[in-house]
């Protein structure tokens, strides 16, 4: 009499064909497997449920789950159907068979504990080679998008990656020419076991904590955790591959630092995990896969140096340094109470360890009573030295400091009242020095012509252009063009502009534009007043002064204002008129000019 499980497989192989069941039907059982494994993790990070058994606080968004579903049956469909599709003659050389009878138990087993260890040496290479700096840039990185994994995650990947390390899946199985059941039952196993070291929970009842050599949740999540190129903990399954090829001191190093705090409280434990995870001595071992010589089992780990427990803030200035792992290896317990040295040493880090206590306790003996004490000098260790620091330079323009431009105006448009709007809009003073192109329809004022003023129609080439142009409150005057032009017959004729001067095609203007404008009426006389030297209608302006900003770099000032003629008493347009006796302006003051107007970056040319 068949057993039930042989006349299920019978209805299957009589009413569906062998390329069926081994294409379409390993399809649909791995999508189901994998989505029914996978969903619950998900379900538990937003619910909250089970979330002391949650390896990583954090959480991840909704967009992101979102995302990789979506991608995931994209991939799925476009990629893992094909690939099974086209594998099927192969396996169909390599000796795969779905009919009666069912293989034995024992071959299944067997079957599938060599398909695992397999899968185990090919992924680790597969995998360490994808952690190579080009490979994970380009390939790797997307399936470590998620520092926090769930399950669903295990199978998101690139779909390079996704080929390669099916590699490792299908090998053993290519190899061997399994019946298909024991390759259905070799595929759920697997998607179950990603799932797990994915799902980013390690609860009582998980594998690792019953299998032995089984990595597990645990150890596949430091390695999302790391995110760097040489993570390390790169096998699969098994822990063995990273730990004969030391892949794993990272790994293990957290482990012996957990146990080492079992007996301390949960916030503790918190602190030395931060603290040795912010270490740089420690990130480095683990990117190079170094070996702290003070670790050699679970046993033997660095002492545990802890600030005042009772505050959270102290947290940047935990550390873990070679220095406190021999002081610990020499003693088993130091106690250093908050004291009153005042070594001439002591740096940033130790200046609140008078507000609390100081303990050092070796591993291994946490929770146990105070043996020797005796007291360690804070700070650094004689003989040590400051190490020298990069100056610290700030960038910020002066406001005398000129900034040069090339303008480009366009055609049809006013030549002067383009410069104009330029000087008001950017509240600097533009000073022309050159420019070219043609205009047409110039009028420019000539003092020697009788009328004053003359009208040139037609086009002109501009020989010369200069000129400024300053921004409101400005001295009468001061705004103005003067142009040189050459018209068809050869003729040269130039003079002040006035009215308008347009461009009869692209013309190009060299400027300078600067913040700052100093009036002086000249010749100077040092037995005239100081109020002689002030335009009419700059008392205004002088009193246009930055809130709280006085002369001498924002200091309140005891210096009467202007008491003679020198050039640095002088009123400065759009700055305040208290400034330090050799004129020098401060950089932190831009007065009028500046506050009516954000600062905009030079041109680019």
């Amino acid at each position: 009499m068949a057993s039930p499980l042989e006349s299920c497989w019978l209805y299957l192989i009589t009413h569906f064909s062998e390329f069926q069941l081994a294409t379409v039907g390993t399809f649909l059982i791995h999508e189901s497997v994998f989505f029914l494994s996978g969903l619950p993790s998900i379900y538990f990070e937003r619910s909250g449920l089970f979330s002391k058994y949650k390896i990583q606080k954090k959480n991840n968004t909704p967009e992101g789950r979102e995302k990789c579903i979506v991608r995931l049956i994209l991939y799925h469909v476009c990629v893992n159907l094909p690939v099974m599709l086209i594998s099927y003659p192969t396996f169909r050389f390599m000796g795969l068979r779905s009919s009666l009878p069912l293989p034995h138990w024992t071959v299944i087993v067997s079957q599938i504990i060599f398909y695992f260890i397999l899968e185990d040496f090919v992924f680790y290479w597969g995998h360490r080679i994808l952690h190579t700096k080009w490979l994970y840039k380009h390939v790797h990185s997307v399936h470590h998008e998620y520092a926090t994994p769930f399950g669903l995650t295990s199978e998101y990947a690139h779909p390079a990656e996704i080929l390669f390390l099916g590699f490792a899946t299908i090998i053993g199985p290519a190899l061997t020419g399994p019946h298909l059941f024991t390759l259905w039952l070799w595929m759920i196993l697997r998607v179950l076991e990603t799932v797990e070291a994915h799902s980013g929970y390690h609860f009582p009842w998980s594998p690792s904590n019953f299998l032995p050599l089984y990595g597990g949740s645990e150890f596949h999540d430091f390695h999302h955790r790391v995110l760097y190129t040489k993570s390390g903990n790169y096998a699969s399954t098994f822990v063995y591959m990273d730990w004969l090829f030391g892949t794993d001191q990272g790994y293990r190093k957290l482990k012996a630092l957990e146990e080492a705090c079992n007996n301390g409280s949960k916030f503790s434990l918190r602190l030395q995990l931060a603290a040795e995870l912010a270490n740089r001595w420690w990130t480095g071992a683990v990117e190079m896969g170094r070996v702290d010589p003070g670790v050699t089992s679970a046993t033997s780990v660095p002492p545990v140096h802890l600030r005042n427990l009772n505050r959270a803030d102290d947290l940047p200035s935990h550390h873990f340094n070679r220095r406190d792992r021999e002081a610990g290896a020499a003693a088993t317990t130091t106690t250093v109470s908050s004291g009153s040295n005042n070594h001439p040493n002591d740096d940033e880090g130790n200046a609140d360890d008078s507000a609390g206590g100081l303990e050092m306790v070796e591993a291994g003996s946490a929770g146990a009573p105070t043996g020797t004490a005796c007291r360690r000098p804070r700070g650094r260790p004689p003989g040590s030295k400051n190490k020298p620091k990069p100056p610290v330079i700030i960038t910020r323009e002066n406001p005398n400091a000129l900034r040069s431009h090339v303008l480009e105006i366009s055609s049809g448009a006013d030549v002067m009242d383009a410069m104009a709007t330029f000087a008001r809009r950017r509240q600097r003073g533009v000073f022309i020095l050159s420019g070219s192109g043609v205009v047409t329809d110039v009028t420019l004022r000539q003092p020697e012509a009788p009328p004053g003023v003359i009208t040139l129609p037609g086009r002109f080439d501009i020989l010369s252009l200069s000129g400024a142009f300053l921004p409101a409150p400005s001295p009468p005057g001061a705004t103005g063009l003067t142009v040189y032009l050459s018209g068809g017959q050869g003729q040269v004729v130039g003079g002040n502009v006035i009215g308008e001067l347009i461009a009869s095609g692209p013309v190009m203007v060299i400027a300078a534009t600067f913040s700052n404008a100093t009036y002086e009426r000249l010749p100077l006389d040092g037995e005239e007043p100081a109020a002689a030297g002030a335009m009419p209608g700059t008392e205004g302006i002088q009193l246009q002064q930055s809130p709280g900003v006085s002369g001498g770099g924002g200091r309140p000032s005891s210096r009467q204002p202007h008491a003679g003629l020198d050039p640095s008493s002088m009123p400065l347009y759009n700055l305040p008129p208290d400034l330090p006796p050799n004129g020098q302006t401060p950089h932190e003051v831009f007065g009028a000019w500046a506050s009516a107007a954000a600062p905009r970056p030079p041109s680019s040319y």
